[in-house]
């Protein structure tokens, strides 16, 4: 992610979601032990939750004892700077410049897919219980894919936030929040992210990448900069190829969605998107403005005649697809996985 997208990013988020966050803080200067940043894989949890680090770490942000003076007589004095603070970490303090929040990752897995954060891992945690925030006012942890935590280190956790220290903050972030345990939910203030609007996608592409790709991105930064690749649009192009002839580009399709968990990843996107605009053709729908694949709008309306009666055989694609998704963290055949995506777009062509 570049520059220009992460200011983007944060910019919209900031005026969607976090504003009356930072406003509370900065009225009631109370700030909770633990906050969950949820959002669709691509939107930016990650970046939000250093940002709000950065912002609590910041010594002008009004919050911060470090932004505060003390006479000779004890009284607190606020010094010239923090008189008007600013709802966005100044980015000049030593904080901003070297910030000191833990940020605590999923360890990669053997199978190149995103591993767990382990119980071992929180002993960053633990080492620090007893004493607390040593500089400026906060003790800042991020846990990034804090659904991915194995139980053990989830309990762990969980022990920590039943008795927090004075001025610890934990930021998680989680792509699927229902993963998380339910008590260590309950004491986690939850912000919400939603997906970025294709209007701002459009404005992180460069003149010469095709707008269908905002769309294409469901709202995700990630799926964008994945779809920018021209491999990828040379992948795409060979699943129109299959959409529009099943028996002639089976294989080829077969073999390079097969090759590796990226194309596979790629597959379902393209399966579950042209499904969906193929449901809205069928049905004689006059929004077509709505399809993802505007850009090959006349092929489709070529291959819905097939489905015109056939919702069912739509519908239950999208059902299999959904299926594929939930079981992609498993270890699989992947040829059979793909076989059994696109053997039915198959039989649905010949009959």
């Amino acid at each position: 992610m570049n520059d220009h997208q992460l200011k983007l990013l944060l910019d919209f988020h900031r005026e969607a979601k976090l504003l009356p966050l930072l406003k509370h803080w900065k009225e009631s200067e109370e700030v909770g032990a633990s906050y969950l940043i949820a959002g669709p894989e691509g939107v930016g949890s990650d970046e939000v939750a250093r940002m709000l680090a950065q912002f609590l770490s910041c010594t002008e942000n009004g919050l911060s004892k470090e932004a505060q003076q003390v006479s000779l007589f004890g009284e607190i004095q606020d010094t010239p700077s923090s008189s008007s603070p600013s709802l966005e970490p100044c980015g000049a303090c030593a904080s901003c410049l070297h910030p000191s929040f833990v940020e605590i990752f999923p360890e990669a897995s053997s199978s190149g897919r995103e591993g767990k954060i382990k119980v071992d891992q929180l002993d960053v945690i633990h080492s620090k219980l007893g004493y607390a925030a040593d500089e400026g006012q906060f003790r800042i942890f991020i846990l990034h894919h804090a659904d991915h935590m194995t139980p053990q280190a989830a309990n762990s956790l969980l022990k920590v936030l039943e008795e927090p220290q004075p001025g610890w903050v934990f930021l998680l972030t989680a792509s699927d929040k229902t993963l998380l345990l339910p008590t260590l939910l309950s004491r986690s203030q939850v912000i919400s992210l939603t997906p970025l609007p294709e209007s701002l996608l459009k404005d992180a592409l460069s003149p010469n990448e095709a707008p269908v790709l905002a769309r294409m991105s469901h709202g995700s930064l990630t799926r964008l900069e994945e779809w920018k690749d021209p491999s990828a649009w040379e992948f795409r192009t060979l699943f129109f190829d299959f959409l529009k002839n099943p028996a002639r580009n089976l294989n080829p399709l077969l073999d390079r969605a097969s090759k590796d968990d990226r194309h596979y990843g790629l597959l379902l996107d393209l399966l579950e998107s042209s499904t969906h605009d193929l449901l809205l053709l069928s049905s004689s729908s006059t929004e077509s403005n709505r399809s993802v694949h505007y850009d090959e709008l006349k092929s489709l309306e070529q291959i819905s005649q097939r489905y015109r009666n056939e919702f069912t055989f739509l519908l239950d694609r999208q059902e299999e697809i959904s299926q594929a998704r939930t079981y992609r963290s498993v270890p699989l055949n992947r040829k059979l996985a793909v076989q059994s995506l696109l053997l039915p777009w198959m039989s649905e062509a010949s009959a």
